[in-house]
């Protein structure tokens, strides 16, 4: 009678064997992975695993840091692994880790420029079996990353006093200087958080009209020349700058941005024009085609 146990007792335990030995074949390495971001090479990273993660400027070099850990010491074949990134194209690190190996521990960092806007990218570690070996399970771990670029300035064509050449302006005028930006869409200045200043002085108002007579619409704008402060005796030229809120970053950006050349006269007479005009808050009004926004620019 204890022939049958002792044989049920054998099959029991070659089973549980059998299950054991599965199990430890067709295991995965444990593998972990962290993206993370710096502003300088070999500096201070910052995980960024929430929106918006770091602010930086469109075009700013920036450096993409991978951490990871393959921890195959418990395992009997060799595995590959490979670091790839979503918006890296290609594969940016391979390697073999043998049999029983120490766990691997591994820092690759990538250098690239931030691109502008909200940006969302991630890290893909996979570790798969290497050619040849038998069993063994291919294993997998992401890690996400925020961070935001704000947009740079876009370079616009600016045309002061069209129609003139020069365009000659008297700094004693108690007039207005009109400006226009060349085939400029006119949406951009419906924001409410937008500014337009040229030479110093906030616009007093704007307009959609065809400028130069291309077919095209453009902007025109006017500013007073009392409140025109960077200009002087010996000035050239004046730029334009458009600047709005940018309410991820909460700061002001100059988004677009342009220049011409200016001819101050009577030269004898406008010294000291700068200096007597420092003190200038800008214009009053509401921005728009109805009159001028009346927001001071912060630098």
């Amino acid at each position: 009678m204890k022939k049958p146990f002792l044989l049920a007792s054998a099959i029991s335990t070659a089973v549980v064997i059998c299950l054991f030995t599965t199990s430890v074949a067709f295991a995965a390495p444990i593998i972990e992975v962290e993206k993370s971001i710096s502003t300088e090479e070999g500096g201070p990273t910052d995980e960024a695993d929430t929106e918006p993660g770091p602010i930086l400027d469109q075009g700013q070099a920036i450096w993409y840091v991978y951490d990871y850990t393959i921890d195959n010491s418990l395992e009997s074949i060799a595995y590959e692994y490979t670091l790839m990134d979503d918006s890296i194209d290609g594969v940016i690190y391979s390697d073999i880790v043998e049999a029983g190996a120490v766990p691997v521990v591994g820092r690759i960092a990538y250098a690239l420029a931030a691109a502008a806007g909200q940006h969302y990218s991630f890290v893909t570690l996979t570790a798969t079996p290497a050619e040849g070996t038998e069993g063994g399970e291919e294993a997998t771990v992401t890690d996400d990353l925020y961070y935001y670029g704000i947009p740079g300035t876009t370079e616009i064509a600016v045309d002061i006093k069209p129609g003139s050449d020069p365009n000659s302006i008297n700094l004693r005028s108690q007039g207005v200087v009109p400006v226009a930006l060349i085939d400029f869409d006119p949406s951009v200045l419906e924001d409410p958080n937008t500014v337009i200043t040229f030479a110093g002085a906030t616009a007093l108002r704007w307009a959609v009209e065809d400028v130069d007579g291309d077919g095209d619409l453009d902007v025109i704008c006017h500013f007073k020349t009392q409140e025109l402060v960077d200009l002087n005796a010996a000035s050239t030229g004046a730029g334009l700058e458009i600047s709005t809120i940018d309410e991820v970053a909460n700061q002001e950006v100059i988004s677009y941005a342009g220049e011409d050349t200016v001819n101050i006269v009577p030269k004898g007479e406008a010294k000291g024009h700068a200096k007597a005009n420092s003190s200038s808050t800008g214009s009053t009004g509401d921005n728009g085609n109805k009159g001028g926004n009346g927001k001071n620019k912060n630098k």
